[in-house]
């Protein structure tokens, strides 16, 4: 079992107590870019996309956080509610190769991925196509920016777009 964490966006909720906590439990811990601010010109350099992957058969994605807070049993900012995702299937390596990917980032320890990935029999019970993808902090491409423009090259008909694009007062 492995936790990667970015450092900031865990600062005053993750310290050396619950890494130890976490390690005597058999889970592996890193921290993505740690915080070094008189260091560190990256600051803006950060991770903070939620992934979870179980056994390569479920994984989870999403907003949420693990805080009290988004499991409604503390309330600081008021009653909190987030939007994650299960997904199975074939959905599920993606999220894999995301999250090995910056775990390699830190430190490389995992050459071949192909040992996370199960042979698990699945068949759709629906018929829409989930692709996940991520976007790096580790490399100049800038995949999030391409896929969305792909999508516009690529309609027929038209193109909705929930916010307005400009302020129209």
């Amino acid at each position: 079992m492995r936790l990667l964490y970015d450092d900031m966006g865990s600062l005053g909720f993750i310290n050396p107590a619950f890494i130890k906590r976490m390690e005597a439990l058999g889970i592996q811990c890193r921290v993505f870019n740690p915080l070094m601010p008189v260091l560190n010109i990256f600051m803006n350099n950060r991770d903070h996309r939620k992934i979870t992957v179980i056994d390569g058969k479920a994984g989870f994605t999403g907003g949420y956080n693990l805080a009290d807070e988004y499991f409604n049993l503390t309330h600081p900012f008021g009653w909190w509610k987030d939007t994650g995702l299960k997904l199975t299937g074939d959905a599920v390596p993606s999220l894999t190769v995301m999250f090995l990917t910056m775990w390699n980032g830190v430190k490389e320890t995992d050459g071949d991925f192909a040992p996370y990935f199960p042979s698990v029999p699945y068949q759709a019970k629906e018929g829409g196509i989930v692709a996940p993808y991520a976007d790096s902090p580790l490399d100049d491409e800038r995949v999030g920016e391409t896929v969305y423009l792909n999508m516009v090259k690529q309609a027929k008909d038209y193109v909705l777009h929930h916010y307005p694009l400009s302020d129209p007062g």
